[in-house]
């Protein structure tokens, strides 16, 4: 257990960590998870047959089995509004949007490639996060991991594998609370002046 003193973001407290793992791995994961044990050995088989594969994340489940859609493209300003401020009585108009954001028309039934995987659960390579210098801790919360996955993504790939699942009690803490809108916009703004504005 390392107690970081300073109130930190969720990136910066994760590298902490990555300064003292010795293994070849390294897991990212939120708090609000329940993962069996078969799960890391699963993935460590998977990466050490893949060496390609920079971060591979499973399939993640919601507390009644139900999929969580967090594999995703590249974020667009005009997919963070609808996602973030679009009423939910509007939705319909904009739902095959959504899910294209989301990789719905790909599907989560198989093993591919994946732009964004969320910082929710990350199975990574320690060699390769400590080269990157793990996470951007400019980015206080939100945006971290699709940031990191785009520096992973210049020499290994970022891939999906349903073949294993981990169950996430996703608060959704953006949607809830100001403070936590006020990082979700401060990190989007920072993400897209590093890579790029892109409308839609």
């Amino acid at each position: 257990l390392c107690v970081n003193p300073n109130r930190a973001g969720y990136g910066e407290n994760h590298n902490l960590n990555l300064q003292r793992a010795n293994g070849h791995y390294f897991v990212v994961m939120n708090s609000d998870m329940t993962v069996e044990s078969s799960v890391f050995a699963f993935l460590r088989d998977y990466m050490d047959q893949n060496p390609d594969i920079g971060i591979v994340a499973p399939r993640v489940l919601n507390q009644d089995g139900t999929i969580q859609g967090l594999n995703k493209r590249y974020p667009t300003v005009l997919d963070l509004l609808l996602r973030r401020f679009l009423p939910k009585s509007l939705q319909h108009f904009f739902q095959r949007r959504l899910d294209h954001y989301e990789m719905r028309d790909v599907g989560y039934d198989h093993i591919c490639d994946v732009p964004f995987l969320s910082g929710a659960f990350m199975f990574c390579r320690t060699d390769l996060l400590r080269s990157l210098r793990g996470f951007d801790p400019s980015y206080f919360m939100y945006f971290e991991d699709v940031d990191l996955c785009r520096r992973v993504q210049q020499t290994h790939r970022t891939v999906y594998c349903p073949e294993v699942s981990v169950t996430h009690f996703w608060k959704r803490s953006s949607h809830k609370n100001w403070i936590y809108m006020y990082y979700f916009v401060t990190s989007a703004f920072r993400y897209f002046n590093r890579w790029g504005y892109r409308l839609f």
